[in-house]
């Protein structure tokens, strides 16, 4: 098994890890199909991996544009399954300045799960880079690695799967991820990510429609395993 089958075996195979993770996804379709305008999409998407979100997408693709920067290989299961689809393309890409678009506006951004890998320098670069490129919406979902959803999620890792790439914590780390003092956390990845940091940068360069905690939209973002932010350009 390569990384990039192991990668989607692990998250993706079965159990509740599984349906915690395809929810993304679900939710994706869900805001975008406030835009659908019944014609094909113009698409760019941060953190790509192997094109998932193009199958949870309700419109059709006029271009897709996926950026990754293929740690597990994902970019090659993308090339190879979509290698008859002339409008569909697939960048390695780990910096802002590797992200070379080919077109000058898309309609539509997407990263889902990515910004908190991205090293904290250069999210806003990227950020400006989807603002100034993307015309109708931009779709980012971040993991809440804060209080009580950053609480369960340690334990089930440690409890139930045990294989976390995460920088481990000390104890005071912990307990600073958990009442929400994130400036107190070495940032690595996951480790330390403040989805509410995120959040105003986001604002910095879109006009954020919506928040909404992932899975359960009914709960309060605060206390959902994950965030989910739609946000319209400037």
């Amino acid at each position: 098994m390569n990384d990039a089958e192991g990668y989607n075996e692990r998250l993706f195979s079965r159990g509740i890890r599984a349906r915690m993770h395809l929810a993304r996804f679900a939710w994706l379709k869900q805001v975008a199909s406030s835009y659908d305008c019944g014609q094909p999409q113009r698409v760019v998407e941060l953190g790509c991996f192997d094109g998932r979100s193009i199958e949870w997408l309700p419109f059709k693709l006029a271009l897709y544009d996926g950026f990754d920067a293929n740690w597990e290989g994902g970019l090659d299961i993308g090339r190879k399954y979509y290698s008859g689809k002339e409008n569909i393309h697939f960048h390695q890409c780990s910096t802002p300045n590797e992200m070379a678009l080919h077109i000058g506006r898309y309609d539509i951004a997407i990263s889902l799960e990515t910004m908190e890998h991205v090293p904290s320098h250069m999210v806003a670069d990227y950020l400006s880079i989807l603002a100034n490129n993307t015309s109708k919406a931009a779709f980012f979902s971040v993991p809440n690695e804060i209080g009580l959803p950053f609480f369960a999620k340690y334990a089930a890792k440690k409890l139930f799967y045990r294989d976390s790439k995460d920088e481990p914590y000390s104890f005071t780390e912990f307990w600073n991820e958990v009442i929400g003092q994130t400036d107190k956390v070495h940032r690595n990845e996951h480790k330390g990510f403040d989805f509410r940091q995120f959040i105003q940068q986001v604002e910095n360069r879109f006009v954020i429609k919506k928040i909404t905690g992932i899975p359960f939209y009914w709960l309060p973002a605060s206390l959902s395993f994950t965030i989910g932010i739609v946000a319209e350009p400037k």
